[in-house]
């Protein structure tokens, strides 16, 4: 899951566009660790290197992600709500540009290493994240977005890389 924050670039007001967090994304496995009875079996298998990824967009934008156990899996999240990267788009012959501040809450991280990105996406708009076993993460960033006017904005084709330990070059 996504939530984007849209802030209009000039003035730095910010706007809630979506926000779908779930807040129980790992349900009774959660649960079961907070009161310490999931047997070690259930346990989440590091499969990718638990810790705090830090990196950088295409754009510049210094980016952080945690990974860490949830219930029986592995999930990436912003490691706290101040904790977010933003997406700059441009908004056609206007000039105007918009930014997108994105929030990562738990997302499910797949064995082949795809992080399970869900809703709040414009149309149009992606979002995918792959985390590597050697301790390093990729993705691909491209938003869309209407403004009211029915001005069309755009971030083209941004990427993101970071590394576990890693600084924000």
């Amino acid at each position: 899951m996504v939530t984007m924050l849209k802030r209009n670039v000039p003035t730095g007001t910010k706007k809630m566009l979506t926000r779908g967090v779930a807040t129980l994304a790992c349900g009774a496995s959660l649960v079961g660790v907070a009161i310490g009875v999931v047997p070690a079996a259930m346990a989440a298998k590091s499969d990718f290197r638990p810790g705090l990824y830090v990196g950088k967009t295409s754009q510049g934008e210094a980016v952080k992600l945690k990974l860490i156990a949830c219930g029986t899996k592995q999930c990436l999240e912003t490691p706290n709500e101040q904790a977010y990267f933003s997406v700059e788009l441009s908004c056609g012959s206007s000039g105007q540009t918009e930014e997108e501040i994105i929030y990562l809450p738990e997302n499910t991280i797949a064995k082949s290493g795809s992080v399970d990105v869900l809703g709040g996406l414009k149309p149009g708009s992606k979002v995918s994240i792959k985390v590597a076993r050697n301790g390093t993460l990729t993705g691909q960033i491209h938003l869309r977005e209407t403004l009211e006017t029915g001005t069309k904005c755009d971030s083209g084709n941004v990427t993101l890389t970071a590394k576990i330990g890693g600084t924000p070059k």
